[in-house]
């Protein structure tokens, strides 16, 4: 799943598995808001989503393949793509920098042009920083690993960034009495610099990471409660 734009509902989806493509298009040819527009040597299909009361947009790449996205230039863009005729990040200095996708991976993202996107800042200086950034989650016999690298607008910001992790690093240690287990998880943290690239790589075992999200989704909920008091006190 993927997409060239930062926006909500927006996107491609690749499906990869064995189908029956002559049995999927009779399917939409009995939808009355079936439409067939010719791109290449191939269709794209378009109907009526009865689910998302939306278009949905799809392309039988293959037997194996099936290209659905949001809109019709979504699809195209997917299929120029595949044909490697269209431009795509495959070649981006994050995703080089980055060792191969390990076994056991269940999660790969990575993003160009990071710090141009409007939803990044100014929420995060840090992020609003970096040009480009990719992320690899899996699990590893009983551990989950995360691995995360980021390119930044430069090697000065590289170093700044570097330094502010190490700075939370430090304080979820000074903070090891009331969060042992985020201080134990900090310290498996490894953070390695080369010029403007950053790579970031944690791993955990699988209760820990459990443990760590429980709580932390605990914590969230007590600070709403607390919230909720103090806004009914002042009522």
């Amino acid at each position: 799943m993927y997409g060239s734009e930062f926006k909500p509902k927006e996107g491609v989806i690749l499906l990869s598995g064995t189908f029956k493509t002559q049995n999927l298009v009779n399917l939409l040819n009995t939808d009355t808001s079936h439409v067939e527009h010719p791109y290449q040597s191939g269709v794209i299909h378009e109907w009526m989503s009865p689910y998302r009361n939306r278009k949905a947009f799809a392309a039988f790449y293959s037997d194996g393949l099936i290209v659905l996205g949001s809109s019709e230039a979504y699809v195209q863009e997917s299929l120029d793509v595949l044909d490697g005729s269209g431009a795509n990040i495959a070649a981006g200095l994050a995703l080089q920098t980055l060792p191969a996708v390990p076994a056991g991976a269940i999660f790969v993202a990575a993003a160009v042009e990071f710090s141009q996107l409007p939803e990044i800042q100014p929420k995060s200086a840090m992020l609003s920083q970096m040009d480009e950034i990719s992320v690899v989650m899996g699990e590893s016999g009983s551990n989950v690993y995360l691995d995360l690298g980021m390119a930044a607008q430069s090697a000065e910001v590289a170093e700044q960034s570097q330094q502010f992790i190490y700075g939370m690093l430090a304080f979820a240690e000074m903070n090891r009495q009331n969060m042992p287990l985020v201080a134990d998880l900090a310290q498996a943290v490894l953070v390695d610099k080369n010029d403007r690239i950053l790579k970031i790589s944690l791993e955990g075992t699988t209760d820990d990471i459990y443990s760590l999200l429980k709580k932390m989704r605990e914590h969230k909920k007590e600070m709403a409660d607390q919230a909720d008091q103090v806004q009914a006190q002042a009522k």
